[in-house]
């Protein structure tokens, strides 16, 4: 039993327009946050697993935050060992693939090493004024039948524009401690009105039965050209001390692929 608080120090000279520490307990993957470069006292109860101090930093839009050195100090009464924890990412990009919910993906994430996940950042550069929404969910029951999607409730949400991101993702009660299945959707209002995202996938032109004979082949080309929908690129990074796989939920694959 007892607490510790911890002190990280960055260059001076860093570009920062935003920093937080985040507290990952390594048993529950539940998550404290702290504004600035100090948390306050951590409590260790006994046979504790650790936590994992996560600095989240953020620099101004026409700056970038390169690789550096840095240094950290704790103080308390726990008995606890500290060492530096490396990262290890996994990162996904892909373009939105049109669908009725909006949704950008769901995947199931699988750390190494016996420790949670420590953050999923998703991030959408060609559209920044997206607005994203990040959840963990719960698998409740398997399809019914063939083709059919899993029934699942949300253990976790976050919100963003442009970017969202969740830290210490909790341990799932239907699998290994170490899994976690997440999605992440599209706000239904904004990628109607804002963004004007496809629903389905546009005709190829093999599929269009209509003839145009060579005279009206430009124009149709241009009109082609002109309804041609946005594009939507995403990036999806997981973090984890352990390492982090990333695979596509494939029951609910085979379901969009039922419809």
């Amino acid at each position: 039993m007892g607490s510790l608080s911890a002190t990280i120090r960055l260059p001076p000279e860093l570009p920062l327009s935003r920093c937080r520490l985040h507290a990952i307990d390594a048993a529950s993957g539940t998550s404290t946050t702290f504004a600035g470069l100090s948390t306050g006292a951590i409590t260790f109860k006994e046979g504790s697993a650790g936590h994992t101090i996560v600095v989240d930093a953020k620099a101004p839009p026409d700056a970038t935050i390169q690789e550096m050195d840095w240094s950290a100090s704790v103080i308390g009464d726990a008995d606890a060992q500290v060492v530096a924890a490396p990262l290890s990412d996994t990162v996904v990009e892909r373009e939105y693939e049109p669908n009725k919910r909006f949704l950008l993906f769901r995947s199931r994430l699988n750390c190494v090493g016996g420790v949670t996940c420590a953050a999923v950042h998703v991030s959408c550069s060609t559209m920044p004024e997206a607005v994203l929404t990040l959840r963990q969910l719960r698998v409740e029951a398997e399809p019914p039948a063939p083709g059919e999607d899993r029934v699942t409730s949300i253990v976790r949400s976050v919100t963003g524009v442009g970017c969202v991101t969740m830290l210490g993702l909790d341990p799932p009660a239907d699998g290994p401690p170490t899994d976690a299945l997440i999605e992440c959707v599209v706000d239904e209002r904004c990628a109607r009105t804002t963004l004007s995202l496809p629903m389905r996938p546009t005709p190829t032109a093999e599929k269009e039965t209509a003839v145009v004979d060579e005279e009206d082949r430009e124009e149709s080309e241009f009109a082609q050209h002109q309804r041609k929908p946005p594009v939507l690129v995403w990036r999806m990074r997981a973090m984890s001390a352990g390492g982090v796989t990333v695979t596509d939920d494939v029951t609910y694959v085979n379901s969009l692929a039922a419809l």
